[in-house]
């Protein structure tokens, strides 16, 4: 299967933020997924608190946002699932009070991310432990061991 997976700096970073085009195909194989893209914008904190007020009226910063797509790119005829914004001091903060790198913590947070585009949420207590499942086996893959109750995404 062939993904196009777009990451785009929208804030300075100087710390090593992982492979992240490979955690998102990673998902996506994972969850057998058609052929298509997706985008990681990793932005600041001001950014994502201005999309979360915008499009979900919560006038407050978060660590990461999800914006489905759904259709059909003209240049590549492939599914475009969306957006992922990733607010790069918050996940450096979190990182930290983790105590794990903030590659760790952008992997998670995108891989949490690629399943919200997918369909899954964490509203039910069921379909939680399942996503919260999938995080760490996908962590697993890449050297990262967390225990669910760690990242409470």
């Amino acid at each position: 299967m062939t993904f196009q997976i777009q990451i785009i700096r929208d804030y300075p970073c100087k710390d090593p933020i992982g492979d992240l085009e490979a955690v998102a195909q990673a998902v996506l194989e994972h969850e057998n997924a058609a052929p298509g893209g997706l985008s990681i914008v990793l932005t600041s904190g001001e950014k994502i608190r201005e999309l979360n007020r915008r499009f979900a009226h919560i006038d407050q910063a978060t660590d990461v946002l999800t914006f489905s797509d759904g259709s059909i790119s003209p240049e590549t005829e492939r599914l475009y699932y969306g957006d992922i914004s990733i607010a790069l001091p918050i996940a450096q903060q979190h990182a930290e009070q983790a105590k794990h790198t903030l590659a760790a913590e952008l992997a998670l947070l995108s891989i949490h991310g690629v399943l919200h585009l997918l369909g899954h949420d964490h509203q039910e207590e069921e379909e939680r432990k399942h996503m919260w499942q999938i995080q760490t086996k996908i962590m697993g893959k890449f050297g990262y061991a967390f225990e669910p109750s760690e990242y409470e995404v």
